[in-house]
Order: C-alpha cells, then structure tokens, then sequence
C-alpha cells in the first residue's frame, strides 16, 4: 500500500483538497494521508505534520493564494513547512498551483505581509518542480491521478532507491571505509580544491590522539555514506571551540550507483544534523561557515541548478539548527592550498561565503559590521587553512604568511557592511545571470 501525504490550506482549497483526497483513496493500492485525519495526538501539530510526511512514500501539495496559519514560533506556514519536509526526506513532490485568476473571497485576503510570502512561495514551487494546476475541483481529482499514476510506472521500471542507505560518524582513522571515502574524494574534488587525502588522515588520526588525551582543541568529525555496503559519500565537520565555530568542509556523493546521489547527499546533511544535536563538545557552537561555488557566475542553466540544489540543502541544515544560512556578498577568495609561486599569486578561486548563526550581529539593513565579517576571516584564514597544513614546520610557516597577507587584502576591501543574501536573493540574481547566456 502506497501512501500519499496531502498538504494544502483548507479555507480556500477546502473543495479541492476534497476532490484529491476522494480521487487517490479510490486508486487501489493507495491511501491518502492528511492532517484532519489525525485526531487528538500527545505532540504539536507542526512535529507530527513533519513524521506523517517523512513516513509517506509520496507528497502532493496544492497550493493556492492563501499563505495559512503557521506552527508556533515558526515563520512559514504549515503547508510551506511540510513541503520542506517532504524535500529534505527526498519524497517526491508533486505540486499543483492555482492559476492566477482563481478568485479568493474577500473574506479570506490576507494581509500584504502573507500575500508577499505566498507569492514567495509559490515563485519558489514553480521553480524547484515541474507542477501541474487546474481549474475546477473535479480537475485537480483527475490530475492528481495521472501524476501517482505516471510515477508509479516509472517506479516499476526504476532501480532502489534509499532503503538500503545509511550515513556514520567515523571515530577511528584506521576504519576501512575512510579509505574508500578518500577515493572519492581523489575522483570528485578539482585540484585547487583539495589538500592531499593522507593529510586528512593525518587530520583524523591527531584529532583520535587529542580525544584519547582528553585535550580540548579543535575536532574534526568524518561522516560516511554506505549504500548496501559501498560508501558513496562523505562529508568532513572542523570545529573550533575557540572561537566556537565549526566549518563544512566537503560533501561529496558519487554519481555512479543505483539511487539519485541526490538522496546521498540528503542523509549526510541529516547526519551531520544529529551530530550537532547530539555530541556535547559542539553545544557551545554558535554557528558554521562554508564555501560554495556562486550560482551567480554558472555558465549553463544545468550548472546553476546544481549550485542551487546544493546551498538549499545546507539551508535546510541551517533551518534545523535554529539559524538561517545567508551568503556574504563582498568579493571573496578561496585561499591556494599551498604557498604559491610568484605566478600563482593572486589566482585564488572566487566562491561565496555563507554564515549561518544562531544570533549574528545584523546591522538595520540586514547586513553584517565589517568588524564581524573580518572576525569570520581572521576565522578562515588564520585558524582554518593553516590548522595541520604540514608537519614540517618551514613549510606551515610559509603558509602561514601567504595567508597573513591574503587576510589583509580581504579585509583592506571590506566595506563598512556586508549585504547578507537569503536563498530567495541567490536565486533571483542566479536566474538573472542564467537568462543571459
């Protein structure tokens, strides 16, 4: 028995949503799940909204002009929460958006606020799915089948997809599995992009020798992604308990085997979200920092959906941390991997900075003082890159005043605030580079 999750307003969809529930509960084999099913349950509605979703094989969302009500201390509202929800799970979403003439009621407008958020919204649907819509009740029922139907079709004919996937914390450096991992890294990093995989070895096996010691220092955490026994991915977590900031290294997802790499990545963001919930040495976290190739210079359509893809899905992390990830928009170097030549010099790779914290100092125009993003740098460029770059001490230090003065170039051009761009800003001006080439 497949089961479908039905998400949408009531109030304005109220016939409509009628219509889809009678339409998938008559297809044999199909059960349609919904949130005035529930009853009385010993949990909020927004906690148990998100496991009915993540237990559904199956998300279909409708989506009106209405925003709706909103969880308790949430921002979104329930239908945009559980869509979210149905991402991060790695369900199939299918979405069907009321046209722009379909009439509300003047008793049901809401306030310019929400309508700004469910156009929002919408704008986001339409350009994360391929969605149907409709323009009746008794169409939205037939449309709604033809999509469960289609997909169940193309499920018949498709290979595994997550059952057999699991994601781990690995704590030992000699674990076999790191060595397949570090194949992948070989295969998947660019050149300029990758220190040498025995110097992350090394990493892990002095991070073991401080735990054994019980020396409070910086941590690195290595998460593994095995599918039926193959790894096929990982990410690498620094922590700084100095500074109390930790850094998202790599996350890598091998293309080649029997499921979307798409849901690879998927679980390795869900584990690295337990390991902050759960490893007491990161509580005292304030917030982490990555870098990410900027959508707003891909060179094809294909490449700026990718580059997308990706900086949701640390959103979505940073959304389950209790923070919100936003790109710092200033002119960002990532620095070489070793000291560079006089020809090399100056070539660093541009990439976007991003920031999630749980309380950042955001100045009136929802930007950040220079003083805190010059902190973030001093971050990256003195603790970050030089921690552990070689055991021959000459060589840290050249590395080191490479990237001393690579710091003072970053901050020399600082403006007084840096512009933090939410997901939504990326976007648009990714699409705006898109339309160009």
């Amino acid at each position: 028995m497949k089961t479908v999750f039905l998400s949408s307003t009531a109030k304005d969809l109220g016939e409509h949503r009628t219509a889809a529930y009678n339409a998938i509960q008559a297809m044999d084999g199909w059960r349609c799940v919904r949130m005035e099913d529930f009853g009385a349950r010993d949990s909020t509605p927004d906690d148990f909204c998100r496991e009915r979703v993540t237990e559904c094989d199956v998300f279909v969302g409708i989506v009106g002009h209405m925003y709706g009500t909103s969880p308790p201390n949430e921002r979104r509202s329930f239908t945009e929460c559980e869509y979210d929800a149905a991402v991060a799970a790695g369900k199939p979403c299918f979405m069907f958006l009321a046209p722009d003439t379909f009439r509300l009621p003047v008793t049901l407008i809401e306030s310019d606020a929400k309508r700004e958020m469910q156009g929002a919204f919408r704008q986001r649907v339409s350009s994360e799915r391929i969605r149907g819509t409709f323009e009746s009740a008794s169409e939205i029922g037939a449309n709604v089948v033809n999509a469960l139907r289609n997909w169940e079709r193309t499920e018949a004919q498709s290979p595994p997809k997550a059952d057999g996937l699991s994601a781990r914390l690995v704590s030992d450096c000699s674990d076999p599995d790191i060595l397949f991992a570090l194949d992948l890294y070989e295969n998947r990093i660019p050149e300029n992009e990758k220190f040498e995989a025995p110097d992350i070895v090394r990493w892990l096996r002095e991070d073991q020798e401080q735990r054994a010691r019980g020396v409070a220092g910086p941590r690195d955490y290595f998460i593994i992604a095995k599918f039926d026994g193959r790894v096929c991915g990982f990410t690498l977590l620094h922590y700084y308990p100095t500074v109390q900031l930790a850094f998202i290294a790599y996350l890598v997802s091998e293309k080649g085997i029997p499921i979307d790499h798409g849901f690879v990545s998927h679980r390795l963001i869900e584990k690295v979200a337990s390991v902050f919930s759960q490893e007491e040495y990161l509580s005292p976290c304030k917030g982490f920092l990555l870098e990410v190739d900027d959508p707003r210079t891909a060179a094809s359509s294909d490449e700026t959906h990718e580059r997308l893809a990706r900086i949701r899905l640390f959103c979505l992390l940073a959304e389950s941390l209790g923070s919100s990830l936003r790109g710092l928009d200033f002119d960002y170097r990532q620095p070489m991997l070793w000291p560079p030549s006089a020809t090399e010099a100056g070539r660093e790779v541009p990439m976007m900075l991003m920031y999630a914290s749980r309380s950042p100092t955001v100045g009136a125009n929802g930007s950040l003082p220079q003083a805190e993003v010059s902190r973030l740098l001093q971050f990256v460029y003195k603790w970050l890159y030089p921690e552990g770059f070689s055991e021959i001490l000459a060589e840290n230090a050249r590395y080191r005043q490479y990237l001393d003065r690579l710091f003072a170039e970053q901050t020399a051009r600082l403006p007084t605030e840096i512009p933090l761009l939410s997901f939504r800003e990326i976007r648009a001006r990714a699409r705006l580079n898109a339309a160009s080439l």
